[in-house]
């Protein structure tokens, strides 16, 4: 897909409404918040045509859901993210006090210095770099560096 240079702060291309040799579907392209890249989604609408008697009042149809996709778009909205479990997208600072908040009601406060001195050292280690990044990406890799760093 070719994209302009001035591009990289898109993060969606708008929907369309397009009759294609297989039917009728709406088409954009979304950020993946996990990919970084523009991924494209498609939306048939065969078995929503059949329910209109003309063709004018499909597209009417249609282009409102276009309009509505558009909107959400345009504020914000991911379709990946809403496909699959929003809790794998949590920024792994956000995670990890979350631990420590849920650890500080079950364990010894001793305990407690000892698991904030763990989860310390590896906001350090994140840095500036992974600040951002979310708790699913966190892998084996970024695990055994991380192991390497200690």
């Amino acid at each position: 897909m070719y994209l302009p240079e001035n591009f990289s702060e898109k993060t969606y291309m708008p929907a369309v409404l397009k009759k294609t040799s297989v039917g009728w579907l709406i088409e954009f392209y979304a950020l993946h918040p996990t990919e970084n890249r523009l991924i494209r989604k498609q939306i048939k609408l065969n078995r929503q045509a059949k329910r209109f008697a003309r063709v004018g009042e499909f597209r009417s149809y249609a282009a409102d859901i276009v309009n509505r996709i558009n909107i959400k778009l345009a504020g914000g909205w991911s379709p990946f993210i809403e496909s699959e479990n929003i809790r794998l997208y949590t920024k792994i600072s956000d995670v990890i006090a979350d631990y420590l908040q849920e650890k500080k009601r079950e364990l010894r406060p001793a305990t407690i210095v000892s698991y904030m001195s763990f989860c310390r050292m590896l906001t350090e280690w994140l840095g500036n770099d992974h600040v951002k990044m979310y708790a699913s990406m966190f892998n084996r890799v970024y695990a055994i560096r991380y192991l390497d760093y200690l």
